[in-house]
């Protein structure tokens, strides 16, 4: 690859245009993901805010809020056997 395409592939990087593929699919840039608090494996809600524009957010899991304040309350065992009917 020449320097002038070389070039021309990292300004597109960071200027934060990105196309969308035939599947339609869209690559988040990395510094848009930083700046927004996300990471790999987030879940998002995508939606239409008008005509050219989808915003996405995350999607909160209301099991995390709660993770940890119910401590004690049931045996790991119980809870594991619950966690390998779900995974069914």
């Amino acid at each position: 690859m020449n320097k002038q395409r070389a070039a021309a592939r990292t300004t597109r990087k960071r200027d934060g245009k990105v196309r969308i593929t035939s599947q339609g699919q869209v690559s988040i840039p990395r510094q848009a993901m930083r700046e927004a608090g996300l990471g790999p494996g987030d879940q998002l809600q995508a939606r239409v805010e008008a005509p050219g524009r989808i915003v996405f957010e995350v999607v909160e899991d209301p099991l995390l809020k709660v993770l940890g304040s119910a401590n004690g309350l049931f045996d790991r065992a119980e809870l594991e056997a619950v966690r390998k009917e779900w995974d069914r």
